[in-house]
């Protein structure tokens, strides 16, 4: 299991997202914390080749 956590800013803008989005993102967090990285794309430029 890993943790997971928003600073202040991404936690201002996760609520200004539609609700139904915020769900999305929130089962997607939920899906990684939990180890859950199925159907995921590897980065791209910096970051190339991990999930």
């Amino acid at each position: 299991m890993y943790t997971v956590g928003f600073d202040k800013k991404a936690e201002k803008e996760f609520l200004k997202l539609d609700k139904q989005i915020q769900e999305l993102v929130a089962n997607k967090i939920v899906d990684l914390r939990n180890g859950y990285f199925s159907g995921d794309k590897e980065l791209q430029g910096k970051y190339e080749g991990k999930i």
